[in-house]
């Protein structure tokens, strides 16, 4: 793992008193492997992409990192870190960005674009097969994530 999951996996594990030695894989998809194999005891990664060896019963859900947790039909009441009261989780949020300066009615065009294009059925459809939350933020959220972030990652290191 590596990036935001091997921060994450480290701040929970440091919050738990417990030594963990990160291991780097170029992609999920190997770590899954490796976990499933019994290479290593630990694997993280997104639900879409756990999906089959779940389904499979090769590997078990142990606990996501947000605050609240999951239930659905492959992921079946599966908790949040948040709801044991540890403070290391934080969403993994893709953004699109502009270049500073860059022409604010561009930005908006883009941007309704977006949002328009996440509510087509086919992508509504598109999105929950693989199982992931579309999330829209608007700039202040997006400033209070940025911040949360920042303060866990502050707290955790």
């Amino acid at each position: 793992m590596a990036g935001s999951e091997a921060f994450l996996a480290k701040a929970l594990f440091q919050e738990l008193g417990l030594n963990l030695e990160l291991i780097s894989y170029n992609g999920a998809n190997l770590a899954l492997d490796a976990a499933a194999k019994g290479e290593t005891a630990f694997a993280i990664s997104h639900q879409s992409q756990a999906k089959g060896s779940v389904e499979g019963g090769i590997l078990n859900p142990v606990v996501m990192f947000d605050e609240n947790g999951v239930n659905n039909e492959v992921f079946k009441n599966v908790k949040g870190v948040g709801e044991y009261g540890y403070t290391g989780y934080f969403r993994n949020r893709c953004f699109i960005l502009a270049r500073k300066g860059t022409d604010p009615t561009v930005i908006s065009k883009v941007r309704d674009a977006y949002l328009s294009i996440l509510e087509e059925p086919e992508m509504v459809d598109f999105y929950k097969s693989l199982m992931i939350e579309v999330d829209p933020l608007d700039l202040e959220k997006i400033n209070k994530h940025i911040e949360d972030v920042t303060a866990i990652v502050k707290s955790n290191l």
